[in-house]
């Protein structure tokens, strides 16, 4: 065995090391150090449940809807506003998920959002699609979205807002817009009205418009969305349709009228299609014009078993104001054009429709070869009852003059006033020379069966007409008004012998 030396260490060996004691200052230190280090942890995780505190107040009671979700689009957490934008409760959207949500026509582009956010390849966007609510209504709202991580997972944070009524202001104007520049182009109104009811359509979810409109004694049907069935049954009875719509139960102005399509009479014969087609009312507002008058009606066909909301209401205004300038527009302008080409005294049209239309009428014949005649007629002592009988008369007697032609001839002839008691009556295909003295014979003796009455006074006048006829009295529209013309004064002379060469009868 190992001999110890004198201190007590092993014989050659050094002395074993005394264990350290530590002091009271080092001990003291070391508690302190290690309860500043819990107290700044202990500080750092209040601030934490504080910040977390916070978050949780203002992701809950934020006036918009706020979502987290994970990458495949399931919600993790969801507001009270979000809520209330598409009318779930909590319950019911946490076992949903975002694209459950989104109108079918824009499940796509979520889809699209959701993978980019999934692969890194997106951080942020914005987003406008459709929501549908759980009562069935379309929203508008815009996602502000964000890529988050939590953990190892990737999810996606967004704030939600609706913004039906904004998208609908915009659509409204350039709606509007749009309509207003087809009436300024002089549009048909066909087009007009489709603009119209595209107009109604964007702005009421799963509702059809259609336009009736009076026009030349018919009721004309304009619904190009209106689904066929539907459309031939109103189509079918249209003034039997508007009629009862209307039958003395319209409401004040800018009110429209609720007709309920399972009672109302004016569905009687179409219930069963209107019901295939989940149309529960009809909204109705009268077209007027200017001065009043009925002239048509814009119908709503609605799948909402209620009365329009006070929004609806204006937007059914608005396409009825829009149609109506279409419509007075639309006459304005056939009135000008007819003032233009009609002589203003007797109706008839005048010598620029009769040149157009006698272009026309002889590019036609020469493309069939079929002969055309022109008539050149004036009223015999037209100037004597001028002068005797004053220019009222006289024009009373230019009115009754064609009134009287207008009745003897053909829907396809032109009659029209060219001069002061100048007319002429183009007859196209008529035939032969033969058929064309014929006619002229009819007309000569519609004149002599009856007098014309001027002012109470019966008078009996006849009148001169001039034959040509194309292709052998002129090959242009020139030379076949030169030779009626002269073939007229001709007959006048041989009438009037007495008169000296040149002087009106």
């Amino acid at each position: 065995m190992a001999l110890l030396d004198g201190h007590g260490s092993p014989e050659g060996g050094a002395a074993a090391p005394s264990p350290t004691i530590p002091n009271q200052s080092q001990s003291t230190s070391e508690i302190e150090r290690l309860s500043t280090l819990i107290a700044e942890q202990n500080s750092q995780l209040a601030a934490l449940r504080e910040s977390d505190e916070q978050f949780r107040g203002a992701f809950e009671q934020a006036a918009v809807g706020m979502i987290m979700a994970d990458a495949a689009g399931r919600f993790t957490k969801v507001n009270r506003a979000f809520c209330e934008l598409l009318g779930y409760d909590l319950v019911e959207l946490m076992s949903r998920d975002l694209r459950s949500l989104v109108h079918p026509d824009d499940a796509d582009a979520t889809s699209e959002l959701l993978r980019s956010i999934s692969t890194s390849q997106l951080q942020a966007s914005h987003l406008t699609q459709r929501y549908i609510q759980k009562c069935g209504r379309v929203i508008w709202a815009r996602l502000d979205v964000c890529r988050v991580r939590a953990g190892e997972n990737v999810c996606l944070s967004a704030i939600v807002q609706d913004v039906t009524a904004q998208m609908q202001a915009e659509w409204l104007e350039q709606d509007r817009r749009q309509i207003l520049e087809m009436v300024a182009q002089d549009q048909p109104l066909p087009g007009i009205f489709s603009g119209v009811t595209r107009l109604v359509e964007r702005q009421i979810a799963g509702a059809w418009a259609c336009v009736l409109l009076l026009q030349d004694g018919t009721l004309h049907t304009f619904a190009p969305n209106l689904p066929g069935p539907l459309l031939d049954g109103i189509a079918r009875r249209p003034v039997h349709f508007a009629s009862t719509l209307v039958d003395g139960q319209m409401p004040p102005a800018k009110q429209p009228r609720v007709a309920f399509a399972a009672t109302d009479p004016a569905w009687a014969q179409i219930r069963d299609i209107a019901a295939s087609y989940n149309v529960k009312t009809s909204w109705t507002m009268q077209l007027r014009s200017n001065d009043g008058g009925p002239i048509g009606l814009i119908v709503v066909c609605s799948p909402h078993d209620r009365e329009p909301t006070a929004a609806e209401a204006i937007v059914m205004e608005a396409a009825l104001h829009l149609a109506t300038v279409g419509i007075e527009h639309h006459h304005t302008t056939r009135q000008l054009a007819h003032l233009v080409r009609h002589d203003p005294l007797t109706g008839v049209p005048n010598r620029i429709f009769f040149e157009d239309r006698l272009d026309i009428l002889l590019a036609q014949a020469r493309r069939t070869g079929k002969p055309l005649a022109l008539l050149a007629l004036d009223l015999d002592r037209f100037k004597r009852v001028n002068d005797t009988m004053g220019h009222q008369a006289g024009d009373s007697l230019l009115q009754q003059f064609a009134q009287r032609l207008r009745t003897r001839i053909r829907e396809s002839d032109t009659l029209a006033r060219v001069g002061g008691d100048e007319f002429v009556i183009i007859l196209p295909e008529v035939g032969s020379r033969e058929n064309a003295q014929a006619i002229i014979g009819k007309l000569n003796q519609s004149l002599e069966e009856a007098p014309f009455n001027l002012g109470g006074r019966d008078v009996a006048i006849g009148s001169s007409i001039g034959l040509a006829m194309f292709p052998d009295d002129g090959a242009n529209a020139f030379a076949l008004q030169r030779y009626a013309d002269c073939d007229m004064y001709r007959v006048k002379e041989l009438a009037h012998p007495q008169l000296p060469p040149g002087q009106a009868a």
